[in-house]
């Protein structure tokens, strides 16, 4: 099977490890995965299309992750304009969507007058960060569950742009905190 994005050149990482794979996983592994979506994934693979699989979701605390009162977090945060506040947490790796999302919004700043930032947690701003038409504020790693609980009861929305993810933490966290995605 030749699938190597033509861009790619060099030593080919993915097929040999693929080779590896078919050459040394004889016996069937029991797969577990957090969602339907994986476990079709791996029904669907050319690799483990016959392995036996279990769905088991990610444990959540529903005691931690709850909401908190809005105007509260929202005062913790130093959030107290009215404007609305979309949340986008992790990196900027390209399967997370960060660069889709900022598009998007860039799109919707120019085409309505509802006034938002955006508020991204888990990374720093960079130093040639590119300007938008919208606010963004940089909240960088926040250090304890606690804490992004009430980040994510102070947000309006949570985006989850990726292009390929299984429901993620943050959205079943933020879905808990009463924060829609």
């Amino acid at each position: 099977i030749d699938n190597r994005p033509q861009h790619e050149s060099g030593f080919d990482i993915n097929r040999w490890t693929w080779q590896r794979k078919i050459k040394h996983w004889k016996s069937p592994i029991h797969l577990i995965t957090p969602s339907s979506w994986l476990s079709k994934c791996a029904k669907n693979s050319f690799i483990m299309n016959n392995w036996p699989s279990v769905i088991i979701p990610n444990p959540l605390n529903v005691n931690l992750w709850k909401p908190y009162d809005k105007d509260l977090t929202r005062g913790m945060f130093n959030f107290l304009n009215s404007s609305i506040l979309i949340g986008f947490g992790g990196g900027d790796a390209p399967h997370k969507g960060f660069d889709l999302l900022l598009d998007a919004l860039e799109l919707l700043s120019k085409k309505t007058d509802v006034k938002f930032k955006l508020v991204v947690y888990g990374q720093y701003e960079k130093i040639d960060s590119p300007s938008y038409s919208f606010p963004i504020q940089y909240m960088g790693a926040l250090q304890d569950d606690l804490s992004l609980c009430m980040l994510y009861s102070a947000l309006d929305i949570l985006a989850v742009p990726s292009r390929n993810d299984n429901l993620p933490n943050t959205a079943v966290e933020a879905i808990s905190s009463g924060t829609p995605i």
